[in-house]
C-alpha cells in the first residue's frame, strides 16, 4: 500500500459577518488486490463560525478534489478516476447531525439548529474528569440538557462535541463523498470551531443571602466569603465579573449612596467576593446589617450578540442579610482540605464508599454533614448521597467510560459554624465493555460481477474500556471461514489481529444468483473480536480481572446489486397450448413478455403465456400447425429465447356418413365417413 499526503490552507470569504477559516488536509490512499481499485481520499477540513448565528447560515463548502501530482487551483463538485473520467459525487453525512446539514449535490454545509456555545459546552464540561484543567476535553454524544442561563430547552444533540475550559469548542463529524454507483470515494473529517460571543451577563444563583453571626468570634480583620456570581460565557475575557456594595432601602431598592457598616468588600485573585470586618461585631449596638452586593460585567455587552434577540442584563443583585447573635467558641474542622478515595465502577448502588469525620472541641456540638452547593451540584447529588452522620453512599451507578473522577464539595456544621472540604472520588475501570464495530458506510452494497479487490467499505474496532484494563483487542474470522468469505479484510486478521481499522474488499467475483448464497442477493460477513489480550509488555493493570475477556461478533450484510446477465429460460423445451419461461435475474430484469411469430392462426397472452386460436380448426382441412413462441425479458439490454410449438388438431365426430354410390349392388355397399378413429367406424342397417 502506498500513501501520498498533500496539504493546503485555504482562507475563504466573510459571509453574514462570520469569518470562516478552512484548513484542508487530505490523504490519497490507493491499493490493489487482484487488480486496480478506486482510490479513497481522506480530508480534514476546519470551519469557524460565531455562536448564535441564524439557522440556515452557510458555513462553507466541502470539496472532494483528486490531485494526483500537484495542487489544483480549481475546486469542483466532481472527481476524476485514474483514467481521467469525470465522476459526479454526492455528499452525505457519515452519521446523523442535529446541528448541521449538507447539500447533497453542492457540498454546502449549513446550520439547522440554534448554535448556543454555552448550552453545548456546559454539559460537556460536566462530563470532563477535571474541567479545571485547560487541557482536559470531553466528547458529547447525547443530550446536553438545558443551558445554565435557562434560555434554551433541551437540545437533542447527537453530534460529537469537544469543549475545554480555555474556550475551545468544536463539533466533529464526517461527510462521505459517494459516487453515483454508491461506492465510497472520499471521507471528509469535518471540524466546526464555534467562537464564543459576549452574550451573557453575571448572575447570582439566589436573590437573598442570610448569615447569622455571633459577636464572640467575629473580630476586626476576619473575612466572610459571599456567594459568587457567575457568567457562563466560555472565554475568560467575556466572563470577567466585578463587584460593589450598595445601600439597602426598606422598599427593596438599593443605591450607591455611602452607608455605615462594619464591613468592606474584598475580591480575591480567584474572583471570590468577601466581607472584611473593619471592627468587632457588637450585638448591643447593631443586631442586623443589610446591604446589596452588585455583580457587573466590566465589558460592554452588545445585545446584537444575543440568541434570537434576547435582552442581556449587565448587572445582578444579591441582598445581604447579616444577623448578629451569640455563638459557641469553637468551629468544626476537617483534618485535610482534600480527601482522595478510589471506587471501582462496578460498585453496587447503595454501598457506603466513605465516612466523613470532622472534629469540634465543643463536647455539646452536634455535627451535620451535607453536600455543599456548587456548579455541579445536580450531577454530584444524583451520583452520591451524603448522610447527616457523614456516610457517603453511592446513589447511582458509576461508568468509567463516561467520567472517571468526581470532586464532591462537603460541608459540616454544628448549627453555628461550618467548615468545608473536598472529597475526590477516583473511578477505577473494570473490563465491562465489549469491543464495538463501526461500519462505513453502514450499509455495504456492491454490484454483481464486481471484480476481486474492489473496495466496498471499512470497519473500525474500538473498546470503550481503558487499555490498561482491557488489554489489546484481537480480531479473527470464524473458524472454517478464514480467507473464505466474500469480503477480504485488510490487513489480514491472521497477520495483524490488533488493527483498529480493516478495509473491506471483494475476494471473489460476486454472483447474485449463486444458489449457494444462504440469502438470495445477499452475503453475510463475520468478524470476531475479543478484548483482554496481553499487551506487548505482557501485563494488564492490577485493577482488572485478567480472566475476563469480552467478545463481540460483527455480522455485516453485503447486498449485491443485480446486473442483467441471464436470459429467460423456458421451463419445458416442448410446449403445447401453454408456455411458461423463467428468468434467474431480479426485478424488471426477470419480468417476461410472451409473443408469437404466427399471429394469423394463434394469439398469446403476453403476461400468462396462454395460447388461444384466432380461427376455427377443421381437422379435415388441416390437422397440425407449427408456431414459434418468443419470451423477452424487460432488462437492459433485453434478452430473449424462442421455442417451436407443434399443435395437433384432435378429431371430433362432426360429419355423417355419405353414400359414395347410389347403384344397387347386392354384393357391395360403399360409404365414406371423413372422421378417423372411432368416429370413422361404420354401421350398416337394412
Amino acid at each position: 500500500m502506498k500513501a501520498i499526503v498533500q496539504s493546503k490552507n485555504v482562507i475563504y470569504y466573510m459571509k453574514q459577518f462570520f469569518l470562516l477559516h478552512i484548513f484542508i488536509h487530505f490523504i490519497t490512499i490507493s491499493s490493489s488486490i487482484h487488480g486496480r481499485i478506486p482510490r479513497l481520499q481522506v480530508y480534514s477540513t476546519e470551519f469557524s463560525i460565531d455562536e448564535n448565528c441564524k439557522i440556515g447560515t452557510e458555513i462553507g463548502t466541502i470539496n472532494s478534489i483528486v490531485l494526483p501530482n500537484s495542487m489544483s487551483s480549481s475546486i469542483t463538485h466532481s472527481s476524476s478516476n485514474e483514467f481521467g473520467q469525470i465522476i459526479a459525487l454526492n455528499y452525505k453525512l457519515g452519521s446523523p447531525s442535529t446541528l448541521f446539514s449538507v447539500d447533497e449535490r453542492k457540498g454546502i454545509l449549513v446550520t439547522k439548529a440554534d448554535i448556543d456555545a454555552e448550552a453545548l459546552c456546559s454539559y460537556v464540561t460536566t462530563l470532563s474528569p477535571d474541567h479545571t484543567n485547560n487541557n482536559d476535553e470531553a466528547d458529547l454524544m447525547s443530550e446536553p440538557g438545558k443551558s445554565k442561563n435557562n434560555r434554551s430547552k433541551t437540545i437533542p444533540v447527537v453530534d460529537q462535541i469537544k469543549c475545554n475550559s480555555s474556550g475551545d469548542l468544536t463539533v466533529h463529524f464526517d461527510v462521505n463523498a459517494v459516487q453515483i454507483d454508491g461506492s465510497l470515494r472520499a471521507v471528509h473529517h469535518i471540524i466546526v470551531r464555534i467562537h464564543d460571543l459576549n452574550d451573557n451577563g453575571p448572575k447570582f444563583d439566589q436573590i437573598r443571602w442570610h448569615k447569622r453571626l455571633k459577636e464572640a468570634l467575629y473580630r476586626a480583620g476576619r473575612r466572610i466569603d459571599l456567594p459568587k456570581a457567575r457568567d457562563i460565557d466560555i472565554l475568560a475575557e467575556h466572563s470577567r465579573i466585578n463587584y460593589r456594595l450598595e445601600s439597602w432601602h426598606n422598599d427593596g431598592s438599593s443605591s450607591i449612596i455611602p452607608f455605615k457598616s462594619p464591613f468592606k468588600l474584598e475580591v480575591s485573585n480567584s474572583g471570590q467576593p468577601g466581607l472584611i470586618l473593619t471592627e468587632d461585631l457588637d450585638a448591643e449596638m447593631e443586631t442586623r446589617h443589610r446591604f446589596v452586593l452588585v455583580a457587573y460585567s466590566p465589558n460592554v455587552i452588545d445585545s446584537k450578540n444575543a440568541l434570537n434577540g434576547q435582552t442581556i442584563s449587565r448587572e445582578s443583585r444579591l441582598e445581604i442579610d447579616i444577623e448578629v447573635a451569640d455563638m459557641n467558641d469553637n468551629e468544626p474542622r476537617f483534618s485535610f482540605t482534600v480527601y482522595n478515595i478510589s471506587v471501582a465502577e462496578n460498585t453496587s448502588v447503595g454501598t457506603v464508599i466513605y465516612e466523613l469525620v470532622a472534629h469540634d472541641p465543643d463536647s455539646t456540638s452536634k455535627l451535620t454533614y451535607t453536600m455543599a452547593s456548587s456548579l455541579e451540584y445536580q450531577v454530584m447529588s444524583s451520583t452520591f448521597h451524603i448522610e447527616a452522620d457523614g456516610h457517603v453512599r453511592l446513589h447511582s451507578g458509576l461508568d468509567y467510560e463516561l467520567r472517571h473522577i468526581y470532586s464532591i464539595p462537603v460541608e459540616v456544621t454544628d448549627g453555628e459554624f461550618s467548615a468545608r472540604t473536598t472529597l475526590n472520588v477516583q473511578v477505577l475501570d473494570v473490563n465491562d465493555e465489549p469491543p464495538a464495530f463501526e461500519l462505513n458506510p453502514k450499509q455495504l452494497i456492491a454490484d454483481e460481477n464486481s471484480p476481486p479487490g474492489k473496495l466496498i467499505g471499512r470497519v473500525r474496532i474500538r473498546d470503550p474500556d481503558s487499555p490498561s484494563v482491557n488489554g489489546l483487542v484481537e480480531c479473527s474470522e470464524p473458524p472454517g471461514l478464514i480467507r473464505r468469505q466474500a469480503l477480504h479484510f485488510l490487513p489480514d486478521p491472521t497477520v495483524n489481529p490488533s488493527a483498529e481499522v480493516y478495509d473491506l474488499t471483494t475476494r471473489i467475483m460476486l454472483d447474485r444468483e449463486d444458489p449457494e448464497n444462504p440469502i438470495p442477493g445477499h452475503l453475510i460477513i463475520y468478524l470476531i473480536c475479543s478484548d483482554g489480550a496481553l499487551s506487548s509488555g505482557g501485563m494488564i493493570s492490577h485493577n482488572s480481572d485478567s480472566k475476563i475477556r469480552l467478545t463481540s461478533t460483527m455480522t455485516a450484510t453485503l447486498s449485491i446489486r443485480d446486473v442483467n446477465d441471464h436470459k429467460p429460460i423456458f421451463e419445458n423445451s416442448f410446449i403445447i397450448l401453454q408456455i411458461r419461461a423463467h428468468d434467474s435475474d431480479d426485478g424488471e430484469n426477470a419480468r417476461i413478455t410472451y409473443s408469437l411469430l404466427d399471429r394469423a392462426n394463434f394469439k398469446v397472452d403476453s403476461l400468462t403465456g396462454w395460447i388461444t386460436p384466432n380461427v376455427i380448426f377443421d381437422r379435415e382441412i388441416r390437422d397440425s400447425y407449427q408456431v414459434t413462441a418468443i419470451a423477452l425479458d424487460n432488462g437492459k439490454p433485453r434478452l430473449s429465447s424462442s421455442v417451436l410449438i407443434n399443435i395437433t388438431v384432435l378429431d371430433v365426430n362432426d360429419h355423417s356418413p355419405v353414400l359414395a354410390s347410389y347403384e344397387a349392388d347386392e354384393s357391395l355397399l360403399k360409404t365414406n365417413d371423413l372422421p378417423i378413429g372411432r368416429f370413422g367406424l361404420k354401421t350398416y342397417l337394412l
